[in-house]
């Protein structure tokens, strides 16, 4: 399930991040620069737009300076030339004085390039820069000829020289004003690029002059100008304004064009200066890309810190709740989130949900027990049910029946299945019917009416057998809506009784009365003893009780008892042993009788500590007795070193506390109480000694017997007769002395301890003891507390335990696992220990199986040992004990059966 949820988690994030939290934090980042980067296109536009405006009034001022230096260039050379052509020398056409005349002019106007005369013919009469003599050839030359004034040609490569000039011409004319000579000169326009130079325009920029058709006059730099589909376009705007153009090549180009002045023949001149726009725009575009990228910057700078956070802050939170959700919904009610100390609106979320799954988890919890409860209750009804030998049928309000119990088939061969939803009256005798019916009939009108029935039923093999019935009327609880008869099959009974009338009326009735009056005195005899019997059971019981209920609210109530660790740990062992005590009371119901066993282990015994720790575990008994009659007990202890002797402590300890307890019934209006030890005619003697009533001469010679008793009701008579029993089994005696009115004396007499004991007593802890191997056990027990007891016994020392509550689902479990040791109860519903032992030992004889009972004490002194169990122990079984015989059984080997075998069970 959790591998699927993490598939699923895994899609989830694939399809879309952005439908998480983190997502949506950086989308919200990213929606909240979105203002920021809009401001900064609009600003980079407005910025263009500003830099066109610029670029476009940049254009137009350089190109009106190249139109107002072009007119000025064009004018001086114009006086230039009438000046020189007023000159005598150029006048006579006197060539040896032209060209010093032309040469010193040259040298004063640097605009010039060259100054010559050329004769009517076109011929070169003086030139102060030598050169070509076919210069009149040249197309400007006819043109200035032709004209009657100033004249200003096209751009040329001048004669002899490596960069463009424009040429100008002006005639020389005669007094009548017919041109018989003309002066040309040549202008340099290296003046355009210290004019672009100074006006501050790119290196790309391209300064050109243009006639009044587009064509190209004159441009710098030389051999780069717009195409002529630029040139084209350009010349719609003439005679002035800008405009912006798209080059062969895809870049566009920004033009601004003036008026220039006039050239041959009156044509209008243009001066345009271009440039690419993408140099216009250079300086706003990496102001742009330099805002872009630093908001760029911020912007991942944001974002990085918005998952970040988001998945620190918010996302891992989330998951811990929304895994705690999934868990919780899996069925884990202990699920919890851990963010309740969280603040904020998610710790408040996380306290509201832990807070739920806690309630959840209580409320099922108490599901839990009361189902469990219900289910043990039904079992145990179910069981009574179905193992009673009385019939139990439920009918509906037309005597159908609706249940029948597994007991019908034993006491009318009719299996249960068979009858349901058939009417009762299918099986009832028919001198039987109408009195049946008249009787259920009334019991039927008046809800939880019970009422008594006597009718035959016909067996399955066809004879009767006669019932007697108990109804009761429950149609109104919903639990049941029906009427319950528990029937009681009596057929044996009134034909035993029809036998005796038919035999002998007369003396049938005086048998019956002497058999009924025999069988009630025989009964009252036997529940006379069991009452006896039982009476002297919750005696001692209430007697280890009251010590351990003492001790125990001692240390409850008083805070200063459980904050002194001395005193803790004493009451605590006072409490232990009460515990062992008890343990042993149903054991000791014979220990009046019976002798010590072959191989029983008695341990030392300090009889002075033992004394102690009688008067210590009494004091509550006896202080409550005083207390209640008003009067004073007081307790004195006499104890002077003794040997020790062999036997039992519990035992011992037991025979103890009955005495003190016989000695404070002694004592009705107060006294003493004296507990001495001493050394004796060679025996350890402890006595118990009170200022009680005493007893007479036939009281004391009678008072050890069983069931002896002069305490009315309240007595058992079974107190003195365990302390009689019980030192005899330690081969001891007892003595008394007792005067009427002068209290008693109880002496028990134990022979010293001369040797060590049979074997020392199995250590509490596992220290001194080999350890036995990690096993693996089945525990089978149909009380589950008694269960969890002994299995924590097990894994107290390191052994795998699985329980088992009944012997079928043992079986269950022991087909399922590998198992080296089974340690089952006895009495189970369903099947006992005895058939598991068997069924387990049958299959695989080498694995070993302990019987521990409540009935162990009881079958050890019938000498009763069931097949297949090794070894048979007494509930409670103490923690020692059990690793004692779990050792025996399986330490040093390895009984586990193969994995093969176990499988196939």
């Amino acid at each position: 399930m959790k591998a699927e949820h993490k598939t699923q988690q895994a899609s989830h994030s694939s399809r879309g991040w952005l439908t998480g939290v983190r997502g949506r934090l950086v989308l919200l980042v990213v929606v909240a620069l979105l203002p920021a980067i809009g401001l900064i296109l609009v600003i980079g536009g407005e910025q263009r737009q500003e830099a066109a405006r610029q670029a476009t009034d940049d254009a137009l001022r350089v190109a009106r300076a190249v139109a107002g230096q072009q007119q000025r260039c064009f004018e001086n050379a114009r006086q230039s030339l009438l000046a020189l052509a007023r000159a005598p020398a150029v006048q006579d056409l006197d060539a040896a004085a032209c060209r010093p005349l032309f040469a010193s002019r040259l040298g004063e106007d640097r605009m010039l390039v060259n100054l010559g005369l050329l004769g009517p013919a076109g011929q070169v009469l003086a030139s102060a820069v030598p050169g070509p003599a076919d210069v009149g050839r040249q197309p400007w030359v006819q043109q200035a000829l032709a004209s009657a004034g100033f004249t200003v040609g096209e751009l040329e490569a001048g004669p002899g020289l490596s960069r463009p000039v424009f040429w100008c011409a002006q005639p020389v004319l005669t007094a009548a004003g017919r041109p018989r000579a003309m002066l040309y000169a040549w202008l340099d326009l290296r003046w355009l690029s210290r004019l672009a130079a100074e006006a501050g325009l790119p290196p790309e920029a391209v300064v050109q002059v243009l006639d009044a058709s587009g064509r190209l006059v004159g441009r710098y730099p030389p051999g780069r100008g717009l195409s002529a589909g630029s040139l084209a376009a350009v010349r719609k705007t003439f005679p002035s304004g800008t405009l912006i153009s798209r080059e062969e090549d895809g870049v566009l180009w920004l033009s601004a064009v003036v008026p220039a002045g006039s050239l041959a023949q009156g044509q209008q001149i243009f001066a345009a200066v271009s440039m690419p726009l993408r140099v216009a725009f250079a300086p706003v575009n990496r102001r742009i890309a330099r805002n872009l990228a630093a908001l760029g910057g911020v912007v991942l700078l944001a974002l990085a810190a918005a998952w970040v956070a988001g998945d620190f802050f918010l996302v891992r939170r989330l998951k811990r709740l929304a895994d705690a959700t999934q868990r919780l919904a899996a069925g884990e009610f202990g699920a919890r989130t851990g963010l309740a100390d969280t603040s904020g609106e998610l710790g408040q979320l996380a306290r509201a949900f832990d807070g739920m799954a806690a309630t959840l988890e209580n409320r099922e919890a108490a599901l839990q027990a009361a189902m469990r409860s219900l289910r043990e209750s039904e079992e145990r009804f179910r069981s009574l049910i179905e193992n009673s030998l009385d019939v139990i049928l439920v009918l509906d309000a037309e005597c159908r029946l609706r249940y029948v119990s597994p007991s019908m088939e034993k006491v009318l061969g009719r299996p249960a299945a068979e009858c349901l939803q058939r009417s009762l009256f299918d099986f009832v005798a028919a001198e039987d019917v109408d009195q049946l019916t008249a009787g259920l009939r009334a019991m039927i009108r008046q809800p939880g009416q019970s009422a008594r029935f006597e009718f035959g039923m016909r067996h399955r093999e066809g004879s009767w057998r006669h019932l007697e019935a108990t109804g009761s009327n429950l149609l109104d609880r919903p639990e049941v809506a029906g009427l319950v008869l528990n029937c009681r099959d009596v057929t044996e009974r009134k034909r035993i009784e029809a036998a005796f009338l038919e035999s002998n009326e007369r003396l049938g009735e005086t048998i019956a009365e002497l058999r009924a009056a025999e069988q009630q005195v025989v009964q009252q005899a036997r529940l006379r003893a069991l009452g006896q019997m039982a009476s002297g059971i919750a005696h001692d019981f209430n007697n280890v009780l009251t010590t351990i209920l003492g001790f125990s609210e001692l240390l409850l109530l008083r805070a200063e008892n459980r904050a002194d660790e001395q005193k803790l740990r004493h009451y605590l062992e006072l409490i232990h042993s009460s515990a062992t005590d008890a343990a042993h009371i149903v054991g000791r119901l014979r220990e009046f009788y019976r002798e010590r066993e072959a191989g029983e282990v008695f341990q030392p015994v300090d009889l002075p500590e033992l004394a102690r720790q009688a008067m210590a575990l009494t004091q509550p008994f006896w202080k409550e007795q005083a207390l209640a009659r008003g009067c004073t007990i007081q307790f004195r202890l006499q104890l002077e070193p003794v040997p020790q002797v062999a036997g039992r402590s519990a035992e011992l300890r037991q025979a103890l506390t009955n005495l003190i307890f016989n000695a404070v019934d002694a004592m009705p209006q107060g006294g003493l109480i004296t507990l001495r030890t001493m050394l004796a005619g060679g025996h350890a003697v402890l006595e118990v000694t009170d200022t009680g009533t005493g007893m007479t001469e036939e009281v004391r010679q009678r008072c050890l017997e069983p069931f002896f008793s002069t305490k009315g009701e309240r007595g058992t008579g079974l107190g003195l007769a365990q302390v009689y029993g019980i030192v005899r089994r330690h081969e001891g005696f007892v003595t008394i002395r007792s005067r009427l009115g002068h209290g008693t004396t109880f002496s028990l007499h134990f022979p010293p301890l001369r040797a060590p004991a049979t074997a020392p007593a199995p250590a509490a802890g596992r220290q001194g003891a080999p350890a036995a191997p990690v096993l693996d056990v089945l525990l089978v027990d149909d009380d589950l507390a008694v269960a969890d007891v002994q299995a924590e016994f097990l894994r107290g020392d390191g052994h795998r335990v699985v329980i088992a509550n009944s012997g079928p689902h043992a079986l269950e479990q022991f087909a399922a696992g590998q198992f080296d040791l089974v340690i089952t109860d006895r009495a189970m519903p369903g099947m006992s220990g005895d058939e598991l032992a068997r069924a387990i030992k049958e299959r695989h004889p080498q694995i070993p199986v302990i019987m521990l009972t409540g009935f162990g004490d009881i079958m050890k002194a019938a000498g009763e040992h069931p097949a297949g169990v090794d070894v048979v122990l007494s509930k409670p079984v103490s923690l020692a004990v059990l690793r004692e015989t779990v050792l025996r059984l399986v330490g040093g080997r390895a009984p586990r059966p193969p994995a093969g075998v176990a499988a196939g069970f």
